[in-house]
């Protein structure tokens, strides 16, 4: 069995990598979702 030991180590390691590129991905978004909703209602104050 020590053979396919590496392997599902290695995949192990790929999934932990995508999933912590997702998470950073939607942190992203996030950030920029808020800043766009910031953004959008500063203007609309200042329009006022």
């Amino acid at each position: 069995m020590p053979a396919s030991s590496p392997q599902s180590l290695t995949v192990g390691t790929d999934a932990i990598l995508a999933l912590d590129g997702t998470c950073r991905l939607l942190d992203i978004s996030m950030t920029g979702f808020v800043e766009m909703k910031y953004i959008t209602s500063m203007i609309e104050l200042s329009e006022r």
